[in-house]
């Protein structure tokens, strides 16, 4: 009796772990896969300039869009925003872009701290950003190929 209930308790823990570990594939697949922007985001504008009100009100929206937030200074050898207006007019994609002052008054400086930073937005959620404070970032701000490699790795284009 007591082997039959051992084997009911492995059964059900080896259904309850294949279960979670589905949902988390499941969720990692989501995520990972490409997705368009909003339409009017592709097209030859640039980087344009919004606020915080416009953010909020884009994330309620479930917009899926990229957003550029930065300092008033740049540390880095070329600008970054050099980089990233070059990935938007030759791309058509459109950027917005939100001072980094303004940018604490959205939801998504729980997350991000530092600036410069470039976030891809889906649906109103956080999918990636770049980080100001990594190492492993660094290219992505200096380099266009290394940056639209990364983009182009999260949304498709027109």
């Amino acid at each position: 009796m007591k082997k039959s209930k051992n084997k009911i308790i492995y059964i059900l823990l080896a259904i309850i772990l294949l279960v979670i570990l589905a949902l988390i594939l499941f969720k990692n697949f989501n995520q990972s896969q490409k997705f368009y922007l909003n339409s009017e985001y592709y097209n030859s504008k640039g980087i344009v300039k919004i606020d915080s009100k416009k953010v909020k009100e884009l994330q309620n929206n479930k917009t899926s869009y990229l957003l550029f937030t930065n300092n008033l200074y740049c540390t880095f050898k070329i600008p970054c925003e050099t980089i990233f207006e070059e990935y938007s007019i030759s791309n058509n994609v459109e950027i917005l872009n939100i001072p980094f002052e303004d940018f604490k008054n959205t939801e998504f400086y729980n997350n991000i701290k530092y600036a410069p930073s470039v976030l891809i937005i889906k649906k109103g959620k956080l999918i990636a950003y770049l980080d100001a404070n990594s190492d492993r970032d660094y290219n992505k701000y200096q380099n266009i190929e290394d940056f639209t490699k990364w983009i182009n790795s999260y949304i498709k284009r027109n």
